[in-house]
């Protein structure tokens, strides 16, 4: 999955991610977390081509990365809880697992028509 945008210094997410440009074999490994189409989708990945600043140097530096998945990538049609830390813009998320986990090719199969 690649990732474009603008580059901004103190976000946690991009100076995460940022920590990790260097980053070789189990080191660039990590968790994401993204929200598809109204469900929660996780998975093990690698960060890879990680730019966090390139272009003009009188315009917005731009940020890029591609997130390789590491084995498929899981839903669940579990409840998504996100808890604000006391950290700005930082939370911690949670996925309630009384619903079975799922790939996302069989919840789509089982969608209705």
């Amino acid at each position: 999955m690649a990732i474009k945008g603008v580059r901004y210094l103190g976000d946690a997410a991009q100076d995460y991610i940022d920590g990790k440009q260097y980053a070789i074999g189990s080191a660039a490994k990590t968790r994401v977390l993204w929200i598809n189409n109204g469900m929660p989708v996780v998975s093990k990945c690698t960060l890879t081509a990680i730019t966090s600043t390139g272009g003009a140097a009188d315009a917005q530096q731009n940020f890029s990365l591609t997130i390789a998945f590491d084995g498929a990538p899981k839903t669940t049609n579990g409840k998504l809880t996100l808890t604000e830390t006391d950290k700005t813009r930082i939370f911690t998320a949670a996925v309630d697992d009384t619903q079975p986990v799922t790939s996302p090719v069989e919840v789509k199969a089982d969608a209705p028509k």
